[in-house]
């Protein structure tokens, strides 16, 4: 039986089963992947195509000549500086979704929601387009970090009305500041406060839900040394940091952050060994930042996940000690922790990550001439993957592991099947994916033999980096029957359906 995608609805299913039963022995052969020993003599010229992997959401032709143009070392340090990277292309594609631009308070009306569902729509569409068009790959990648770390549900409660400013004012304004000054403006986001219940918290009343999630999640993590009566004095602390009810006038005040002083314990706390005083106020809770922000524990757990997130999992730990050092020295610095992390010596040691679904999806549609008019299909093909952004219920974000998303196979099969697929429209091959179209004609022309037509697959969706085996599986699937550009289509869907497609 052939792998890949094949002419009719019966053997297509028949081959995508194939081909996901081959990805996940080739997933079972990586999980088991071990930290490398971190070599102090690597040349960065031999791991420029895993930088370009790891720092974008997928190598194209324009990454791979920009980072062989400019070498590891700068083409990292002008990902890092992503304001002097002209990214209007993608402001444009943004401009419709007027949406974005707006306060709570002009996203409610007495009567509710202006349009809750656009507002989820635009957020999502926002969230696929910059990750697949933006320049700025890097600030992108760390806004799906800090978007994590820090989840929100968008469709807890009346939160949808709030992550239009979460997403635009805090994460994306801080995704490569310091990590205090991040998490307080989390800490301060009616998103988070109303996710995690804080703002029904008060005098007499202390909600832990925030207190907890912010040790555990947020900073020094579930081992990081901390109690049950430091959770109940944090929560303390931060009783009265709530949010302007929707009907409170001035309007301009609706849905933004509130400190109550006669909400807040103005008692006496203590939070891992320091004393809080009494009548602190406002100043409790901005104590409890600080002091979690410079704690050792917030500085490895950080770390560690920075270290995750860019070299994988397992990772050694010299190199989470060396990150956390970083932290400690910058005062938390991300732009500082993410070039320890990603030295050439170090990148060259870690093991392949699994991309996850969105990943995966916006990975392929950037490796080819294509089209994103609008995201209905991409969110159809998001939600039966289980990564629709901003959609993960608990507060720890979207999982990170092969074991997680290893068991979620068949929607990535079955993307790469639509998406290239002439089903939809025989004559112009939009594909099945609505809202997206591929230009394949590009990538093939003036090719014509299986050979130059892998070649260019090659090129395309490898950066020329195929492996000997994969290059055999493209082009005796092209060779087998008369080239047609239906044919090449599926070859081309085949391409992003392999297990090594899968992993970056």
């Amino acid at each position: 039986m052939r792998v890949g995608v094949l002419v009719t609805e019966s053997t297509t299913r028949r081959g995508l089963l194939a081909a996901a039963a081959a990805a996940v022995g080739g997933l079972a052969g990586r999980a088991g992947a071990e930290p490398g020993v971190v070599r102090a003599d690597v040349d960065p010229g031999n791991v420029l195509f895993k930088l370009v992997q790891r720092v974008t959401f997928g190598s194209n032709d324009f990454e791979a000549s920009n980072v062989r143009f400019l070498g590891f070392q700068a083409y990292l340090e002008s990902q890092l500086n992503h304001t002097a990277i002209n990214d209007s292309a993608v402001g444009a594609l943004l401009a419709p979704l007027t949406n974005l631009t707006q306060l709570p308070w002009q996203l409610y009306t007495d009567n509710g929601f202006v349009n809750s569902t656009q507002v989820r729509y635009d957020l999502m569409h926002a969230r696929v387009l910059r990750a697949f068009a933006s320049r700025r790959q890097l600030f992108e990648r760390a806004v799906e970090l800090w978007a994590d770390h820090f989840n929100v549900d968008i469709n807890a409660g009346v939160c949808v009305l709030f992550m239009v400013g979460f997403d635009r004012d805090v994460l994306r304004t801080r995704a490569l500041g310091t990590f205090p000054q991040l998490l307080q403006a989390v800490a301060q986001s009616p998103a988070m406060l109303h996710y995690l219940n804080n703002d029904i918290s008060s005098l007499g009343q202390p909600n832990q839900n925030f207190a907890r999630e912010l040790m555990e999640l947020h900073t020094m993590g579930s081992q990081g040394g901390y109690t049950q009566a430091d959770v109940e004095n944090v929560a303390r602390c931060f009783t009265g940091w709530t949010i302007w009810p929707l009907n409170a006038l001035p309007e301009n005040l609706r849905g933004s952050f509130q400190y109550r002083n006669d909400f807040h314990d103005q008692g006496v706390k203590t939070v891992l060994g320091q004393t809080i005083a009494a009548g602190g106020g406002l100043q409790d809770g901005l104590r409890v930042l600080e002091i979690l922000a410079n704690h050792p524990s917030t500085a490895r757990h950080i770390a560690t996940k920075i270290a995750r997130f860019f070299l994988g999992d397992p990772v050694s730990t010299s190199v989470i000690d060396s990150i956390a050092a970083t932290y400690t020295a910058t005062g938390g610095d991300i732009k500082a922790m993410i070039r320890t992390a990603l030295r050439p010596n170090v990148l060259a040691s870690a093991p392949l990550k699994l991309k996850r679904p969105m990943h995966m999806f916006v990975s392929a549609l950037r490796t080819v001439p294509t089209t994103i008019s609008w995201s209905d299909g991409m969110r159809r093909e998001l939600n039966e993957a289980w990564n629709l952004p901003y959609s993960w219920g608990p507060p720890n974000g979207y999982p990170d592991t092969v074991d997680y998303w290893s068991g979620l196979m068949m929607p990535r099969w079955n993307f790469a099947f639509r998406v290239t697929s002439a089903t939809g429209n025989f004559h112009s091959f939009l594909g099945d994916v609505a809202g997206v179209v591929i230009d394949d004609l590009p990538v093939f022309l003036n090719a014509a033999t299986p050979d130059e037509l892998t070649a260019r697959i090659d090129r395309y969706v490898f950066s020329r980096e195929m492996t000997p085996t994969d290059r055999e599986v493209i082009r005796a699937y092209l060779a087998a029957v008369p080239s047609t550009r239906q044919r090449r289509r599926e070859a081309l869907g085949l391409a992003f359906a392999l297990p090594s497609f899968q992993w970056y």
